[in-house]
């Protein structure tokens, strides 16, 4: 990748970033809805979104741009929590929310009875599945390495973890 489309991603990143804060900003701001579960859900969901565009502001484009690894090891764990956990997080509230949107067609008096406390169960579940998940990444003798120097993750296939962690991390992608 040329140091110009890195550029241009960051631009891009930064310009979503911006975006997102503003309307989590409105979110918040909006006393009706804010105690709403899928709007507290959606504030969950654009706060992953912009963790995850900071993850990859700090890290994979300063490494485009420069060519090298600008994070040393230490420091590279911190990253992949950083940026695996709201993506974990962001994949397991979409079926939330999905199943929130129907509960408000089909059950619409159900839906109306959700409060703030269920919001903020389903996503203290969603971190702490997104954290165990996490955890297979960051553990060094689960046989799942990131590179920092080419910017991807390597699996040892030998050990059995990493065949399951690559099939739920098919099943999640789907």
């Amino acid at each position: 990748m040329t140091p110009t489309t890195a550029y241009i991603k960051l631009f891009l990143s930064l310009l979503f970033l911006i975006v997102d804060v503003l309307v989590l900003i409105g979110i918040r701001r909006q006393s009706i809805l804010s105690s709403h579960p899928i709007i507290i859900l959606n504030a969950a969901l654009f706060t992953t979104e912009i963790l995850k565009i900071g993850a990859q502001v700090t890290n994979e484009y300063p490494v485009e741009i420069a060519g090298r690894v600008i994070i040393d090891c230490p420091l590279s764990d911190i990253w992949a929590i950083w940026s695996l956990i709201p993506w974990f997080s962001s994949i397991y509230i979409y079926p939330i929310l999905a199943v929130l949107h129907l509960l408000a067609i089909y059950r619409p008096v159900y839906f109306k009875m959700l409060k703030r406390k269920n919001a903020y169960v389903a996503i203290s579940i969603v971190f702490l599945l997104s954290t165990l998940m996490t955890m297979a990444y960051v553990i060094p003798s689960c046989g799942i390495y990131y590179s920092h120097d080419f910017l991807y993750w390597a699996f040892d296939f030998n050990r059995p973890q990493v065949f399951f962690m690559e099939k739920y991390n098919y099943v999640l992608t789907v």
